[in-house]
């Protein structure tokens, strides 16, 4: 969901948007082949594509799998990032000014109610923390869910009319029979219209978070949202993210006129031209266009504390009393039931979390969350990471034929490979694979590879592994389907050890005879990156700085040795060994004392430094042992003075 779903998502409504015809700028035709073969069977058809390939969730692989020099890939990139910085600024600015006009209200002392005056001054430090703490991720993160809630009503449209007509036909004969006896009863259409079908998703997104049913259920036929309501008494449907994201995007923008506020002369707010900074209870151009606004909704409801708990109770029936129909309708009610939570969804009935300690925004965020889950045919601790592949959930099977690549000549593997290559979710996470990224050396170039004109020749194949982050392999060591049980204890610190392992041996058996002439006819080399742990050029330069201490080692006991050889002697009085190795050691010990006082100055010690320092140190330094002990030699005694005019000598 991180990593491939989620930046997929916002570009899908830029896309739509931006790339794509609208009522408003019928010119956007960037991606409106793309479209058009994903939307209509009978496109796909015309252009020579099998009339299964009109399938819309597919538009969310297609955008992953787009050359980067396409028409609709270039359109999605360039407006992603001129309308994600828009955003952030107008968001960002248009808080800052309501938080600054605010401020300037309560300072003249127009404010004298104290209840307003209190409410005022909470808002302005909400707008003034929004204005300088958001970031573009967070405006990303909003642009996500936003975009999330509208597939939802427009991938799902026809799964809805299928199942709410399904559902009809199970419960509205008995719903009619017992309308006679309880009028209440709302019993429901026996059809829907796609327009219909769409409101009643999208109200369900806007609902409120159950803390019944997390999931809920998009079909209007309860008398409240909580999941606790009654069936077929009301025109509710149970749960949703906790945020109402209807209304138009950024018109809080409009409201403080944030497109002229560069210029004085011309900046004209709404609130300037209706008298001031309003009563945002009661005043209908601030409802209208900042209350309104779904940024502001978002943003806002990081302050407003929720009490809540992901559940997976199942719907509630109807309560007519009739134990038979209502036997019926919690039977099919029960069925209908989804199950999203998981115990990583916190606050949960075993886990309540960190009390006091959620928002508003973090249930929304957590309901879209699951939502995607779904859509993915994926469950948190369930079906990943053991059971799940990139591409589909449990139960996935591949469809297409594969080549075995055995027993077939060299010819015939060649022609295979001219064809496009997938992963082997067939392209569903990421669509087809780059061959520049995989082949190299090869004839015909890259470009000009066909079915028709297929590879005669590689000279380099490479593979790419992608390995886990030591964060995410924490989480995902205490997955309950972990072969051989959960780890619970795990910590960041113990997963870049076994990841630095891991690569260590990855590299070690992968090139393994890599310099070997008779080790096969294929040369394997390998390179970890240093994200996660250390890796090929972290191990390499830690090895080349860390691998002279043996050869330092050595050294030092070579030149030990050779200086006593050079000083030893019969008399007791004149042999020097004892000073030689008091020497020798001073001068260890002035390297270390040199590296001590390199860092304390923050200076960075490099490969060269450490191969070259500890040599040059320990010769010169044993050079002025040999000095001073041939110069005491001269002086012909043992005495202070001798000492001090030995050292006078040699310092001069």
């Amino acid at each position: 969901r991180q990593s491939i779903v989620k930046p997929i998502l916002p570009r899908f409504g830029i896309m739509s948007q931006y790339c794509a015809p609208t009522a408003e700028n019928p010119t956007q035709t960037q991606c409106l082949h793309q479209i058009s073969l994903r939307n209509s069977a009978d496109y796909a058809e015309k252009e020579g594509y099998d009339r299964s390939y009109a399938n819309p969730l597919n538009l969310l692989s297609d955008i992953a799998s787009l050359e980067m020099n396409d028409e609709c890939k270039m359109c999605i990139e360039d407006n992603f990032q001129v309308q994600l910085d828009t955003l952030t600024l107008a968001t960002k600015g248009s808080f800052g000014v309501m938080a600054q006009s605010i401020q300037a209200l309560l300072m003249s002392g127009a404010v004298t109610d104290p209840a307003k005056a209190a409410d005022l001054t909470t808002r302005a430090g909400q707008y003034g923390q929004l204005a300088q703490g958001l970031t573009r991720a967070d405006i990303e993160e909003f642009f996500t869910y936003y975009t999330t809630r509208g597939l939802y009503a427009e991938l799902n449209m026809d799964s809805y009319i299928d199942g709410y007509e399904y559902l009809v036909s199970l419960l509205r004969p008995g719903c009619l029979a017992e309308q006679a006896t309880n009028p209440s009863l709302i019993c429901p259409n026996p059809t829907v219209t796609q327009a219909e079908a769409a409101a009643a998703m999208t109200n369900h997104a806007d609902g409120p978070f159950s803390s019944f049913n997390t999931a809920g259920h998009p079909f209007p036929w309860w008398s409240d949202a909580t999941g606790t309501g009654k069936l077929f008494e009301g025109t509710s449907g149970v749960s949703g993210s906790g945020i109402d994201l209807t209304g138009t995007l950024l018109s809080m923008s409009a409201y403080v006129d944030i497109a002229t506020i560069s210029d004085p002369a011309n900046w004209n707010p709404i609130f300037v031209q209706t008298g001031g900074f309003p009563d945002t209870t009661s005043d209908p151009a601030w409802i209208g266009y900042v209350e309104s606004d779904p940024v502001y909704k978002w943003f806002m409801a990081s302050f407003e504390p929720a009490d809540e708990t992901c559940v997976n109770n199942a719907l509630t029936g109807s309560q007519t009393g009739n134990p038979q129909y209502d036997g019926l309708t919690a039977v099919v009610m029960g069925g209908a039931s989804q199950s999203w939570c998981t115990k990583f969804d916190i606050p949960n009935a075993e886990d309540a979390g960190v009390e006091g300690s959620y928002t508003k925004q973090h249930f929304a965020v957590m309901w879209y969350d699951l939502f995607i889950d779904e859509f993915l045919s994926l469950k948190q601790g369930v079906d990943d990471p053991f059971s799940w592949t990139l591409g589909q959930g449990c139960g996935y099977s591949l469809t297409g034929e594969r080549s075995p690549y055995t027993n077939v000549t060299e010819t015939d593997i060649l022609s295979e490979a001219s064809r496009v290559l997938y992963y082997i979710d067939e392209g569903t996470s990421v669509g087809p694979i780059d061959q520049n990224l995989l082949l190299g050396g090869t004839e015909p170039a890259v470009n000009e590879v066909s079915v028709d004109n297929p590879w005669k020749k590689i000279s380099v194949v490479q593979s790419l592994y992608v390995a886990t982050i030591p964060k995410n392999m924490v989480k995902r060591v205490q997955n309950c389907n972990r072969p051989g049980g959960p780890i619970e204890d795990m910590t960041e610190d113990e997963a870049e050890d076994i990841l630095e392992e891991y690569k260590e041996k990855f590299e070690d058996t992968w090139a393994k005879g890599w310099d070997d002439d008779n080790d096969g006819e294929v040369q394997f080399v390998i390179f970890t990156d240093d994200v996660g742990s250390i890796g090929t050029t972290g191990r390499t330069l830690r090895d080349i700085t860390l691998d002279n201490g043996k050869l330092m080692s050595i050294s030092i006991c070579l030149v030990a040795i050779f200086s006593i050889i050079l000083l030893i002697s019969p008399d007791w009085i004149d042999s020097r060994v004892l000073i030689t190795l008091i020497g020798v050691s001073l001068v260890v010990l002035a390297f270390f004392g040199s590296l001590g006082l390199a860092i304390l100055l923050n200076i960075k010690i490099n490969v060269s430094m450490a191969w070259t320092l500890p040599f040059i140190i320990i010769g010169i330094g044993v050079d002025d042992v040999y000095i001073v002990l041939m110069s005491l030699k001269k002086q012909g005694g043992y005495k202070a003075s001798n000492f001090l005019r030995a050292m006078r000598e040699v310092s001069v």
